[in-house]
């Protein structure tokens, strides 16, 4: 089975005293599964984004222009059902994204000081035909543990001083819980 979607929407940016920025914003998901027995799929997912338009973000050292953006996360999954009819889905996976940003006027992608990567396993539990408020639904229960990387960002402190004391201090470990019912 291949699912795929994707988004493309035109955008004009404007900034007072600066020229207008054309742009958009091109999202996309493609994901080729495999039925491994009556029970199992493999999934391979690329979700990816880019776009263009002038935006600002804060930072420790005030407001930063962005101009250009792109994400790219990579999983790979394997859904087993069980249960009853089959209602009660586990699925673990394993995750790599890696985000690039043109800060500014600057012209390389791999620059940008807020780029990141994240690498990770996430483990989700979906159960169908569950009863709530009088109504039947789907309850979805996830979590997910990753190492966030930021490649190119130094303090101010280690620019000032160049003593490195404070190396990879935006690096960190992070852990996601997420649920839902619909």
């Amino acid at each position: 089975v291949l699912v795929a979607e994707g988004t493309f929407l035109y955008s004009l940016s404007d900034l007072e005293g600066s020229d207008a920025l054309s742009g958009g914003d091109i999202q996309g998901v493609i994901s080729p599964s495999i039925q491994m027995d009556e029970k199992s799929y493999f999934s391979f997912i690329y979700n990816g984004q880019y776009y263009k338009r002038r935006e600002f973000y804060s930072d420790d050292i005030g407001y930063l222009e962005r101009s250009e953006y792109q994400g790219h996360t990579f999983t790979a999954q394997i859904s087993r059902n069980f249960g009853e009819r089959n209602r009660f889905t586990i699925t673990p996976s394993f995750f790599y994204t890696q985000t690039l940003n043109k800060d500014g006027e600057e012209t390389s992608w791999d620059g940008g000081l807020y780029n990141y990567r994240d690498t990770g396993w996430g483990l989700d539990f979906m159960a169908e035909d569950v009863g709530f408020a009088g109504a039947m639904g789907t309850f979805q229960l996830g979590a997910q543990i990753y190492a966030r990387e930021y490649p190119n960002y130094d303090s101010l402190l280690d620019l000032a001083t160049g003593l490195g004391t404070e190396k990879d201090e935006k690096d960190y470990h992070g852990v996601l819980f997420r649920t839902g019912y619909s």
